[in-house]
């Protein structure tokens, strides 16, 4: 799953195409807490950029993150997929390299209930509609 770098739409970078990680070391934060999924790799990547970034607000759901940033409070790095198809009202979003893979490790001694069924096949068909073209 692809995370897009997103700032509001009065933010300086709203417009931008790309950006790296050195220009927007210096940004307010607003991410998820630590060991949280996204967090661990962004903050891996800016570990491994030799840069370091702080984190002003912790959220734990994507609504809010989106709502802070509507207002400006900060910018923070969230899957593509947490942003409505047609683009977010407020908000800028710029691809980035970022990705984080979901990995499911169905039980091979018995066959998967319906549920489990469904939920492959979403992870499946999700997966397949985001890969990059």
């Amino acid at each position: 799953m692809h995370l897009v770098f997103v700032c509001s739409s009065d933010h300086p970078l709203c417009g931008r195409q790309q950006i790296s990680l050195s220009e927007i070391a210096d940004e307010s934060f607003i991410d998820f807490p630590e060991g949280w999924g996204n967090r661990t790799l962004v903050d891996a990547a800016f570990s491994a950029s030799g840069l370091s970034r702080v984190v002003r607000a912790e959220v734990i759901s994507f609504d809010i993150a989106l709502a802070m940033m509507r207002q400006n409070l900060g910018v923070a790095f969230l899957p593509a997929s947490a942003l409505a198809p047609d683009g977010e009202t407020g908000l800028w979003a710029i691809p980035t390299s970022l990705q984080w893979k979901i990995q499911l490790a169905p039980f091979t001694g018995r066959l998967p209930t319906s549920a489990g069924r469904a939920l492959l096949h979403g992870f499946s068909t999700l997966s397949a509609s985001r890969s990059p073209k």
